[in-house]
């Protein structure tokens, strides 16, 4: 039984819940009966993970060409895939806020890439969109493994950090995945760690930091949120497909497509 709390945990509970590793958080915020508006106001083959633990520096990023996603017998070389360039923390939560639109049970997302470069954005932008509260608190779940949200509709939302797991199947047992997978909508950062379980049908998003080479380190907070990132959408299964051409096509994204 997940615990529920509203607005979000506190130190007590947080203290409580890393002894016990593998329960999630429900946060249950105040549901506003008005519906969202879309809030943008901008104008090769996977490699197979290995299920040896590396520490963060040594997998920075997946995409097709790199290890922390395991590839499936459908995935396509030729996928369809969106590039954005995102410069702000603001345009970031507009992003996930936009591919939250009309998701439903089952739709599965996976987000990888370095770190630092917007994935708890992303997913704050998504689940105050799809649950209607602006103000909804949403934090990594990095040491939580999990936190859930109620939707308006009433789909459950789950963020997921499986970097703690090894990736054996019983690990994953008491994150009860075959239902979140089937029934829930979920954002999984670290999914090599799904092993065998992962879906055919899914979102990736990669996140990578578009730093120039040449330039100073950067230590302000300031100077942090200038950095630009890039993120790389890629569409396996037709469903998916159909989402990405939607928001391509319906100009959601126009301000930040990178055109090949």
């Amino acid at each position: 039984m997940p615990f529920r709390f509203q607005g979000g945990p506190s130190l007590v509970m947080l203290s409580t819940l890393l002894t016990t590793p593998y329960r999630c958080l429900t946060f249950s915020g105040s549901i506003r009966s008005a519906g969202v508006k879309c809030p943008f106001q901008h104008g090769g083959r996977i490699q197979l993970y290995s299920s040896s633990r590396s520490a963060p520096d040594k997998i920075s990023t997946f995409g097709p060409d790199e290890p922390n996603i395991l590839a499936t017998e459908d995935d396509k070389d030729d996928a369809y895939t969106l590039k954005l360039s995102v410069p702000t923390p603001e345009d970031m939560e507009d992003v996930g806020s936009v591919v939250s639109m009309g998701t439903k049970g089952g739709d599965t997302i996976l987000l990888g890439g370095d770190l630092g470069a917007g994935k708890t954005c992303f997913s704050r932008g998504f689940v105050r969109a799809r649950t209607g509260d602006v103000e909804m608190r949403v934090t990594s779940p990095t040491y939580l493994l999990c936190n859930t949200y109620p939707a308006q509709d009433g789909i459950l939302i789950h963020h997921m950090d499986l970097y703690r797991l090894s990736g054996k199947e019983e690990e994953l047992k008491p994150l009860d995945m075959d239902h979140v997978l089937k029934e829930c909508v979920s954002l999984i950062e670290w999914p090599s760690r799904l092993g065998y379980m992962t879906p055919t049908t899914r979102l990736d998003i990669t996140f990578r930091i578009s730093r120039d080479s040449d330039s100073e380190e950067e230590d302000s907070e300031s100077d942090a949120e200038e950095i630009e990132r890039t993120l790389t959408l890629r569409a396996h299964g037709a469903h998916w497909e159909e989402r990405l051409r939607l928001l391509a096509d319906e100009g959601y994204l126009d301000d930040l497509i990178i055109e090949d």
